[in-house]
Parts: C-alpha cells; structure tokens; sequence
C-alpha cells in the first residue's frame, strides 16, 4: 500500500554517500554568502535572508538529501533541482494569489525570490563539490 513512500525514502539502485559536514557546511554557508555579497547592492538581501532562508531549509534540504542520494551531485544537477523547485514555488504562490494583489509588490517580491534561490542553490553547489572534493583527498 505505501510502497510508494518506500521507493521514495529507499530508492533501487546506486545510492551515493552524502558528506554530512559538506552538505551542512553549504546548506549553511550558501545564502550567508550570497548575502554578504549582495548586501552594497540594496540593503533588501538581509530581509530576503531572513523570510527566505526559512522555507530554503524546510524544502530544499529533503530535496537535496533526496537528490544526492539517488544522484553523484554535478553542479549542472543540482541547479536544475533549484531552478525547479524554485519555479514549482513561485508558480504555486502565483496561482494561489487574488486577482487584486497582482497590482502589489508581490510578483516583485516572486521575481526576487526565483533569483535568489538560484543564487544561493549556486553557491550551495558550488561549496557542497569543493568541500567535499577537498575533504576526499
């Protein structure tokens, strides 16, 4: 009856060790950096930071502990997991908005949030292969 969840949390075939100082080192560091460095530009990434980092953590951590389990995690993988996630996200909070809120800042506030989620699953892949590279060798 739930050998769907089965599959879903013990997927068949090649299981791929996660490094879990790699992985929380990143998971961490990523939108930390990402607003450090975006912080002159505007002033706005520290809030981003703080209402995005949140629902970074809640959704994107199983995500990617799904993904690298199933998958060896090259950048190009794990950005296309962001990109779609972050596109699932902003498409769900678009069609669950009235009609009325579409003249607020909110699909603004949606753009910066799909750019931003690019940016710190970048980085969390960028930091995630290095870290781990280094501490294999």
């Amino acid at each position: 009856m739930l050998d769907w969840l089965k599959t879903l949390f013990n997927p068949p075939g090649p299981r791929y060790r996660i490094d879990p100082v790699a992985f929380i080192l990143a998971l961490v560091a990523a939108p930390l950096i990402v607003t450090a460095l975006t912080f002159p530009i505007g002033g706005f990434s520290f809030f981003v930071l703080l209402f995005g980092a949140p629902l970074y953590l809640v959704i994107g951590t199983p995500l990617l502990v799904l993904h690298l389990r199933r998958n060896p995690g090259t950048f190009r993988s794990l950005m296309f997991l962001g990109f779609k996630a972050v596109a699932v996200l902003v498409i769900f909070w678009a069609a669950t908005m009235r009609s009325d809120q579409w003249t607020s800042v909110l699909p603004a506030l949606a753009a910066f949030s799909f750019g931003f989620g690019l940016a710190w699953t970048a980085t969390f892949a960028g930091l995630y292969l290095l870290i781990r590279r280094r501490r294999q060798d």
